[in-house]
């Protein structure tokens, strides 16, 4: 199977449920051998990669394979290529992960070993599928997590095997696109990490003369025909209305008459409306400061400080307010090309003068009197249009494959469940079934 194919190329058997019936259901504990994860000391985990991969929990978890950071020299319990591992405690709690190495394993962690009657990746994609159903039974606890049994009793269809490695090959063509498609992501962003670095400290034009400067506690060079100034010359810096006015929680909406910003709608990747909530128009005009105008650039001061968002058109929403732990840098009169520093805002060399003025542990901040502080470059309203326009591309590549990336997750969840259920059938279906799944049965 292509990695394009739809679910057009199957059989579609919703309709003949004596086919479904067909599949024999059993719990897990029939077809695997549970291996349970060991406590490590401390002192016996290092970074020497020349000893055992110790697999600690969800964060190790890397697609079809382990991003291995930790390493021990007294294993005791492994898994081995081709478990599938389960998170059993702690955040992350029914994540699955198929291995592919041999890995000692913290308590944190359960291998499924596979016996002969079930195909290994099969027998992942099964247990990928019960992941939100897992986590449901982990919660309601201060720490949550599964018992032997919350994994070994769960139910799942096992066809013969010709199938189970149909449905294994669909799945893993899909997750293997989703696995490169992540890596260009990552490539791509390594890519504008050092762009960015660059275009910041050396231009986009060529210049031959530089000087030595001091932005923040960073010492740089940049080109000698730049000035420096302070963002306090180029912007105003607008808090939001924090009054009596301030909303409470029984103004918001789900949908309204003003977007009012919170933490989820102001990332590192700028902004995004995945969650939003609204204001009415009446509440909306009883508040005074911190209503956005296009051009405008938000910055959070609260908690995760640093953090960017650009309204300029692309940006649906007519009316927009900022929430408490956050400011407005609007662009004074003279100053042209905001995207320009908005980019600036989020490089690296700028992000390092808002750590040196954040303060507080809990939850850090940082104030307006800082903020107007810091340093910005002013150079020519042509480079500066260039510079935008270099990384306005990667970020478009960017956002283009993380969109992608998202396609792929839906494909791959509609596959799930149509054929670990039997809605949609492979048995008339011609599927090159790779070795690595052939293999095993």
């Amino acid at each position: 199977m292509s990695e394009e194919a739809t679910l057009d190329e199957f059989v579609d058997q919703d309709d003949s449920d004596d086919e479904i019936d067909n599949w024999p259901v059993a719990r897990v504990k029939n077809h695997i051998e549970l291996i349970s994860g060991v406590h490590v000391k401390s002192d016996k985990v290092h970074r020497d990669d020349s000893s055992t991969p110790y697999l600690t929990g969800p964060e190790d978890f890397d697609g079809l394979g382990f991003t291995v950071t930790k390493y021990t020299d007294e294993p005791t319990k492994y898994c081995e290529p081709e478990d599938t591992l389960v998170t059993v405690k702690g955040s992350g709690c029914g994540k699955a992960a198929f291995s592919d190495q041999r890995a000692c394993i913290s308590r944190q962690l359960k291998a499924l070993r596979p016996v002969s009657t079930v195909n290994p990746h099969y027998l992942y994609q099964s247990m990928k599928s019960k992941e939100r159903f897992l986590e449901t039974l982990s919660e309601g606890s201060a720490i949550p997590g599964l018992s032997n049994s919350h994994l070994t009793s769960l139910d799942i269809p096992v066809p013969d095997k010709e199938e189970q490695r149909k449905i294994a090959t669909v799945l893993h063509n899909v997750d293997k696109a989703i696995q490169k498609t992540k890596e260009i992501i990552k490539q791509t962003r390594r890519s504008r990490t050092g762009i960015v670095q660059d275009i910041f400290t050396t231009g986009y034009f060529n210049h031959e003369e530089t000087q030595d400067v001091r932005l923040g506690p960073v010492k740089t060079s940049i080109p000698e025909d730049w000035e420096l100034g302070s963002v306090s010359e180029s912007f105003r810096i607008i808090d939001g209305d924090r009054g009596e006015n301030y909303p409470s929680q029984s103004d918001f909406q789900d949908d309204g008459y003003c977007l009012f910003l919170s933490a989820n709608n102001v990332t590192d990747r700028g902004l995004r409306f995945g969650e939003t909530e609204f204001i009415s128009k009446k509440k909306d005009k009883e508040l005074r400061n911190g209503r956005l105008s296009r051009g405008d650039i938000v910055m959070t001061t609260r908690g995760t400080v640093g953090n960017f968002g650009y309204y300029d058109e692309a940006v649906d929403y007519e009316h927009i307010r900022i929430n408490s732990g956050m400011v407005i840098l609007r662009p004074k009169g003279e100053v042209t090309c905001p995207e320009f520093y908005y980019h600036l805002f989020r490089s690296r060399i700028f992000q390092k003068q808002i750590s040196a003025a954040s303060y507080g542990t809990a939850q850090p901040q940082t104030s307006v009197t800082d903020i107007k502080k810091m340093r910005v470059a002013e150079l020519s309203d042509e480079e500066k249009r260039k510079i935008s326009e270099v990384i306005r591309n990667i970020n478009s590549i960017i956002e283009q494959s993380e969109q992608y990336k998202d396609y792929l997750v839906s494909i791959k969840q509609a596959l799930m469940q149509d054929l670990l259920s039997g809605k949609v059938r492979t048995t008339d279906t011609s599927i090159a079934v790779p070795d690595e799944i052939r293999q095993h049965g």
